[in-house]
């Protein structure tokens, strides 16, 4: 790649990552990446885009729109922030094939790693549809590597965390979830044992996804993205302004314990929230009914039969008790989990009378009255949520915690509700947000090819 081509270039610096992006020939793409400190031979390498989005101007037009060229400058800007180890850079450019701005995000806290998303503006009077969308792509590695990926390997229920390497191949691999998003982490990490370089990813949303690795001579790039399934992932009214989930990228040199810790200090000094010292690590005590492990179930799973749970959990040093759901709540069916339907009918602020006589907030005085805090977990979402107006789900939230007064709220889902919350939604006469689950998609997706 001819370098001197660019009419526009930025580099990121932060822990030991380096990294140089820039406007070639109407493309956004990424330049080089390497170690600080050292050098790499980027020139030669075929430009690949530092981002991917597709757009539909019209619900009849039967094939989306690649914006990967046409890219005009028009400015770049640095977001003032709270100290100088984070930085903000915002470059803002314009779509020459349709009226379109999108603002390139990209932040750093002087750890190693970058984050990456999209402000993307449709500056038309007509609506127009994101059909697929990438805030981060392009090569990791400039030259044939032997490299690793991990990430899930395992997708069945509450298999959470089965994580596993396996050998990045030469070609295409990719890795999609395309049925529910509730026990799956949208991650990955590669590793090169050539070099002990690690890359480690994060898409920011619990969605459904795709990752997507080449692994050819000229190295090894990627893509990562939300998904949407038989339909496209957002509507854009006119003049509306959406944001794309961010991409979390760690680029280090060390070895698989440096990579995870390097993320866990990114993630503890620019994502979580500060937390009350004094209501922060809690030791829990969970009863739940919905598992194959629970101690009661059905009519079992009642205020008699809890209340000592609370005094076992007082007498071992928990600090908080939970009631895991969803069968304390009034108009749950007892077959949710034998293939039953989920009522529309979630009355989470009312316990059912035939468990909890005495009602939830006797109980909560109980659990208070050993010295523990109380929470609840309950399942506030559906495909109803987006439809049945007032009071929504935030406004039910709300509800729970002041009916009952307590002092933790968990928000609970599971895979059989996300059966209900699989729906369609027209917009501007777009389908949005539709999925098809089947026996076919019930597993994660993983295919490799070879590339010709």
């Amino acid at each position: 790649m001819n370098t001197q081509e660019l009419t526009h270039r930025i580099e990121f610096e932060s822990g030991m990552s380096h990294y140089a992006e820039g406007l070639l020939g109407g493309q956004w793409v990424g330049i080089c990446r390497r170690i600080k400190g050292q050098q790499h031979a980027c020139a030669g390498l075929t430009p690949l885009p530092a981002f991917d989005l597709e757009i539909s101007t019209s619900p009849e037009a039967e094939t989306p729109l690649s914006l990967t060229t046409g890219w005009q400058w028009i400015a770049s800007e640095q977001i003032a922030t709270a100290d100088r180890e984070h930085q903000h850079q915002v470059i803002e450019l314009s779509s020459a094939l349709v009226p379109l701005t999108v603002k390139v995000h990209t932040l750093t806290d002087g750890t190693s790693v970058l984050v990456r998303y999209l402000q993307i503006t449709n500056t038309t009077s007509a609506p127009m549809a994101i059909t697929a969308v990438a805030p981060w792509s392009g090569r990791l590695w400039h030259q044939p590597a032997t490299v690793s990926a991990g990430y899930s390997i395992f997708k069945d229920g509450q298999q959470t965390g089965s994580f596993g390497w396996r050998p990045l191949a030469t070609g295409v691999t990719a890795i999609k979830n395309l049925r529910e998003p509730c026990y799956d982490d949208p991650f990955f990490i590669l590793q090169n044992s050539d070099n002990n370089e690690f890359f480690f990813g994060q898409l920011a949303w619990p969605s459904l996804y795709a990752l997507e690795f080449s692994h050819t001579d000229e190295g090894v790039s990627f893509r990562i993205g939300p998904q949407a399934r038989e339909g496209v992932l957002r509507v854009m009214a006119p003049g509306e302004t959406v944001e794309t989930p961010a991409v979390h990228l760690c680029h280090i040199q060390g070895d698989f314990n440096a990579v995870v810790q390097e993320m866990h200090a990114h993630v503890r000094r620019s994502v979580l929230l500060d937390n009350k010292p004094e209501l922060s690590h809690r030791i829990e005590y969970i009863a739940n009914g919905d598992t194959g492990t629970c101690l009661y179930k059905g009519d079992a799973f009642n205020e008699r039969n809890l209340r000592p749970c609370v005094d076992v959990a007082a007498e071992i040093g928990a600090e908080t008790f939970l009631i895991d759901g969803p069968f304390w709540a009034e108009g749950i069916e007892s077959n949710v989990f034998s293939g039953g339907t989920t009522p529309d009918n979630f009355q989470w602020d009312h316990a059912r009378s035939d468990l909890f006589p005495s009602g939830m907030s006797a109980f909560r005085n109980h659990v208070h009255a050993q010295g523990l805090l109380f929470g609840l977990y309950c399942r506030t979402e559906g495909k109803h949520m987006l439809t049945s107006g007032a009071p929504g789900m935030h406004g039910l939230i709300a509800r729970v915690i002041e009916a009952f007064g307590i002092d933790l709220y968990r928000h609970d889902t599971s895979c059989e509700q996300f059966v209900d919350w699989v729906h369609t939604l027209q917009r501007n006469g777009f389908d949005v947000a539709t999925l098809t689950i089947g026996e076919q998609e019930s597993e994660l997706v993983v295919f490799t090819h070879e590339e010709d």
